[in-house]
């Protein structure tokens, strides 16, 4: 439907007509059978079917037949509403109908067919001022004979050019679905695509293209059609006003330049309410939002080392962080400073962009620190994690692997305790949690090291891993190594010990989180592969490495792309050059994760699923591939089988009825979109509703002018 975005009137067709309903039966139908009992479906001039109109006085008129008395109705009613009508015309169209609707000056054709008296409609359709038609073989011959008629090729150059003439060869049919936006919205000067197999091969390189992307191969169902056109006619809009005003394309800026416009964005307000399945990279410390750690501050028995340029929350020493922001004499402003030590957040105004790599990389260590300061106090962690799987409950995530170092926690009287402690915390406030929302799944987690420690205190966390996984299997998934590669240790420093260990535990690596190539950080991606690694954390650098990648492919690791942590902390600043364009291109393993979303005021998930949804990924990829991109977090969990048939369960409910609430949701529909638009869903929005559920005014959000007698309450 959304080929058609600026189409009035359907002139031709009935059942079967594919414009409407790729299965073969008509949307008209469904309207009649389902919808609005006051519109009937007359069988055209000859009571078969093609005529929509209305019993009432109400002139509602959309698929006309091919007889004249139809045909003038459709224009006179219409000429109503707007100054001028675009027709599209069905092959079935009688040739006198359509010289009459090429010759009136208040009427453009869109795309034609034409299947008698080729050579009279086209004598037509070449002095049209503004016709633009779909041409099967018979067109194309009578086109040929029509243009060498003089001899004279300029004449014929003259002929086409004083027309605004448009020959378009769907492949292999006459029907119209096979043409593109592109080539309907394109200016009205002539062009003519030839006869001969070139479209066809590059067609087929296309649809290839199509099959192999991440998404290609997902069969969407008819709800989810509708869905789909619903988000795809919003990325439309919201990409092409960026396409041609590349000044405004946010995408290209820094993350934090545009994000408080997101919410604004109708793709987003979609994504933002589809399910999402897990989140597979995250680490534990800078999960929640800091509004909300401004929030923990609050709590007893917090005290604080503070200065203008930093903060730490330590233990039970310094001054109470009640008593600075009673003293601070402004409460509010005291509370904005903090929230500044808790994200990487700028002011307005100040350059987003970090002067290099170490130099946000120090600014995001400060961060995690202050962080973890305020959070190893064992009350404000339980606090601290039940918030955070509300925050990422909330954002339609239903289970989550987290990467945390499992620092000790401490009590009031100084108890400290043990990493196994810690935990257990885990386990139990999330079974908390799942009490009062089961639906959500639960959560595992990746233990980590930093990886500038030394050999020994790597090995002894590895250790650590080892024991807590034997003692705790269904809390416990893997190990890693994390921190900023570029300077850490690289993976072929602790192969001894990891190789050792690879068989009693599972490895979850970062590797590749760098521009460099060649170095140590890059090659990292080697020994991951070689260790086994079940995904790799980051994998930026892969696509320099074309038979890593093809391991990658071929091991089918999943690689866990971050791609707002990525633009943060400077390895790239347009997302379009984003490496995971490749990677959905190639139908590689992808997850979309968020890293640290806290650390830039970041929802759990969904603005990076926007950002590579608008910025990453093609202008063509749609809800197949949001849904695959949902689907992988599931398949390369560390989940067992059992675990992600429950998991697959859930989501499949929670998207059914997703989809439902996209295809319900009035304000997704566009105030100007035009009359076909409007009765089209209309009649298919809410199929599964009886007539008399169907809210009182529903006509109104869409077009103000339909009568409201149209949909009745």
């Amino acid at each position: 439907m959304g080929q058609y975005a600026n189409v009035d009137v359907l002139l031709g067709g009935g059942k079967g007509t594919a414009l409407f309903d790729p299965a073969g039966v008509t949307w008209a139908t469904k309207i009649y059978d389902r919808r609005l009992p006051n519109l009937i479906v007359q069988n055209n001039c000859l009571n078969k079917p093609s005529l929509l109109g209305a019993k009432t006085t109400d002139k509602w008129l959309l698929g006309v037949p091919s007889c004249s008395f139809a045909f003038w109705l459709s224009i006179n009613w219409g000429l109503a509403f707007k100054p001028r009508l675009t027709f599209i015309v069905q092959r079935t169209v009688s040739y006198r109908v359509q010289s009459k609707l090429l010759q009136h000056p208040q009427v453009r054709v869109l795309t034609g067919h034409t299947h008698e008296r080729h050579e009279e409609v086209m004598r037509h359709w070449l002095r049209a001022p503004s016709a633009r038609i779909v041409a099967g073989q018979h067109y194309r011959r009578t086109h040929r004979q029509l243009t060498s008629e003089t001899g004279a090729s300029s004449k014929r150059t003259r002929a086409l050019s004083s027309s605004s003439l448009e020959v378009l060869r769907p492949p292999d049919s006459h029907q119209p679905q096979f043409l593109t936006t592109e080539s309907l919205q394109r200016g009205s000067n002539a062009r003519i695509i030839p006869d001969n197999n070139y479209s066809k091969e590059r067609r087929a390189l296309l649809d290839e293209e199509t099959l192999t992307a991440v998404g290609g191969k997902q069969q969407l169902n008819e709800d989810e059609v509708i869905a789909n056109d619903i988000l795809m006619k919003w990325k439309m809009n919201e990409l092409n006003a960026s396409y041609m005003n590349p000044q405004h394309f946010n995408f290209s800026k820094h993350y934090f330049s545009y994000k408080k416009d997101i919410d604004k964005s109708k793709v987003y307000q979609i994504i933002k309410r589809m399910p999402k399945g897990a989140v597979l990279h995250v680490h534990s410390s800078l999960m929640l939002s800091a509004d909300v750690l401004v929030k923990l501050t609050y709590e007893d028995h917090l005290y604080a080392c503070y200065t203008h340029d930093d903060i730490d929350l330590v233990r039970l020493s310094g001054n109470l962080v009640s008593e600075l922001r009673n003293s601070s004499g402004d409460p509010a402003a005291f509370d904005s400073q903090l929230k500044k030590y808790f994200t990487l957040d700028k002011d307005d105004g100040e350059d987003y962009n970090f002067v290099d790599i170490n130099t946000v990389w120090k600014r995001f260590d400060k961060v995690y620190f202050a962080i973890k300061s305020l959070i190893s106090y064992r009350p404000v962690r339980e606090k601290y994690w039940y918030e955070t799987l509300k925050q990422f409950y909330d954002d339609n995530i239903m289970y989550i692997e987290i990467r945390s170092g499992l620092q000790s926690l401490y009590e009031l009287d100084g108890t400290k305790h043990s990493r196994k402690y810690l935990v257990d915390l885990y386990r139990k406030v999330t079974e908390k949690f799942m009490e009062t929302h089961p639906d959500f799944i639960g959560v595992k987690l990746i233990i980590t090291k930093h990886r500038a420690q030394s050999i020994d205190q790597v090995l002894e966390a590895l250790n650590m891993a080892r024991r807590l996984k034997a003692e705790e299997p269904d809390m416990i998934a893997g190990f890693d190594l994390v921190g900023q590669e570029d300077i850490g240790r690289p993976l072929t420093d602790f192969l001894p010990a990891l190789s050792e260990a690879k068989g009693d535990i599972n490895f979850y690596l970062h590797a590749g989180e760098t521009a460099w190539l060649g170095t140590s950080a890059d090659e990292n991606l080697v020994d991951a592969i070689l260790l086994g690694s079940k995904r790799i954390g980051h994998g930026y650098a892969l696509t320099k490495h074309p038979s890593l990648m093809s391991a990658v492919m071929k091991k089918d690791i999943a690689l866990e792309v971050n791609v707002i942590s990525n633009v943060v902390l400077s390895l790239v600043h347009d997302v379009r050059n984003h490496p995971l364009a490749s990677y959905l291109a190639m139908g590689a393993p992808v997850v979309l994760s968020s890293d640290d979303p806290g650390a830039w005021s970041a929802e759990p998930v969904s603005h990076d699923f926007f950002v590579a949804f608008m910025g990453v990924a093609s202008k063509h990829a749609d809800l197949r591939m949001l849904k695959q991109l949902a689907l992988n977090s599931i398949t390369y969990s560390a989940l067992d089988d059992e675990g992600k048939a429950r998991l697959l369960k859930v989501f499949n409910n929670r998207w059914d009825t997703f989809v439902r609430d996209v295809i319900n949701d009035v304000s997704l529909l566009d105030t100007n979109w035009n009359l076909t638009q409007a009765l089209y869903h209309a009649g298919r929005l809410r199929p599964w509703y009886p007539v008399e559920q169907v809210p009182k005014g529903f006509g109104n959000p869409i077009l103000g002018t339909i009568p409201i007698s149209v949909v009745r309450a």
